[in-house]
């Protein structure tokens, strides 16, 4: 696997234990990885920001997964924003003007 599948792969993965409740060892007993590749990679991905493409967009990786109960994670800073699929874009609209206003 090259790298950058690689980690769009662990991205993805870190991604899930955070939105999923469970705690890393349940996580990881579930998916069977080890913790220790977890936490490194949690750091890992943390550690470099997604390198801009021209015309401030960033590329999206997803996963191996049909995207029935796909939603997205939104993260700018300290901001994180997860929509769940079928959000009330009303309320979307709302939270980024209150964001924006901080």
């Amino acid at each position: 696997m090259r790298d950058a599948a690689k980690r769009a792969v662990w991205a993805e993965r870190v991604a899930a234990q955070a939105a999923s409740g469970l705690s890393v060892a349940r996580f990881c007993r579930e998916q069977q990885v080890a913790p220790w590749q977890l936490h490194y990679w949690r750091r890992r991905v943390a550690a470099v920001p997604a390198r801009p493409a021209p015309g401030g967009f960033v590329e999206v990786a997803l996963g191996a997964g049909d995207g029935a109960s796909s939603g997205v994670r939104l993260e700018v800073g300290k901001v994180a924003i997860v929509l769940s699929r079928g959000f009330d874009e009303a309320v979307l609209a709302a939270v980024l003007r209150a964001v924006a206003g901080c």
